[in-house]
């Protein structure tokens, strides 16, 4: 998916058990954002040093982008293929759609500074 690379099988990293999510201690979704930071250092390390510098943690914007599928986005037609990439693949899809995001509005991230600035980008994606 668009210049970024997650490597898994057929029904990615735990097929759809996405049910780790929504208990009181949130631990799928701790674990995941986890995941998508060691993924983020790898595939994105400039943005990802950038986030860093800025106190920004994955828990921050992936909570509302797992716990959701993505259904925040203001394009529908790009929610839908969450939807479809995450029945095909499983949780993989959500990393990978996660860093594809992430890639095509590399570029606009890096130029905001400051949590104030970077956070609402993200909670608001231009997708």
């Amino acid at each position: 998916m668009m210049g970024v690379e997650v490597q898994g099988g057929a029904g990615g990293t735990g097929g759809l058990r996405i049910g780790s999510y929504y208990v009181r201690s949130m631990k799928g979704v701790i674990e995941d954002a986890q995941v998508l930071g060691f993924l983020l250092k790898e595939q994105l390390p400039e943005l990802y040093r950038h986030f860093t510098a800025h106190g920004i943690h994955e828990l921050m914007y992936a909570t509302p982008w797992f716990m959701s599928l993505f259904t925040s986005l203001p394009s529908w037609s790009s929610v839908l293929r969450v939807f479809d990439h995450f029945f095909l693949e499983g949780k993989l899809a959500i990393f990978r759609f996660a860093l594809a995001l992430m890639h095509v509005c590399e570029e606009d991230l890096l130029k905001l500074d400051g949590l104030e600035h970077i956070l609402p980008f993200l909670q608001n994606l231009p997708i």
